[in-house]
């Protein structure tokens, strides 16, 4: 699936759908208020800022662009966690869109970004969609090893915010 940083797509790409009670701006201001993922987010509940963009204004755990950060990721409810570095690249809350890429590795051996789009609908809900998409050589290995695992967290992550927004 494309996204702003691999816009023919890559390798590989991991998808989440869901229609939320909420709306967008509700949804986006949850996701990028990382302080509070630990309430409702199990696939990565933790986010340590390492750096704000110069300016930003919000509080030390939101989201901006440029906002470098490290996740601590479960690929298996309650098992072991990983990390993973990242920065956000899109921050738009009138689009309703949030993207940040993966920093991890030198990009020619692997490039990865993740994007989340919300679009408020007619009858008061949202329809919330995110999708992360990989390239380079590394994908390759990537999706053997963890693209099925990847996928399950992906539709977690959907469910978990969904029922954070509509049960808070």
């Amino acid at each position: 699936m494309p996204t702003p940083l691999l816009p023919n797509g890559g390798v590989f790409s991991v998808s989440s759908s869901v229609v939320i009670s909420a709306s967008a701006s509700r949804i986006f201001s949850t996701i990028v208020d990382t302080a509070n993922w630990h309430k409702w987010n199990t696939f990565i509940p933790r986010v340590e800022i390492l750096k704000q963009p110069l300016g930003h204004s919000d509080s030390a755990e939101k989201l901006g662009i440029g906002t470098d950060m490290r996740f601590q990721v479960f690929m298996k409810p309650g098992g072991s966690a990983t990390s993973s570095l990242e920065k956000v690249t899109v921050l738009d809350p009138e689009a309703g869109k949030i993207c940040w890429k993966f920093t991890g590795t030198p990009s020619w051996l692997l490039r990865s970004e993740r994007v989340h789009e919300m679009t408020d609908r007619e009858d008061g809900t949202c329809q919330y969609h995110t999708w992360q998409t990989f390239a380079g050589p590394t994908a390759y290995i990537i999706r053997l090893i963890y693209g099925n695992v990847l996928q399950e967290r992906f539709n977690d992550w959907g469910r978990d915010l969904k029922h954070y927004l509509e049960e808070a």
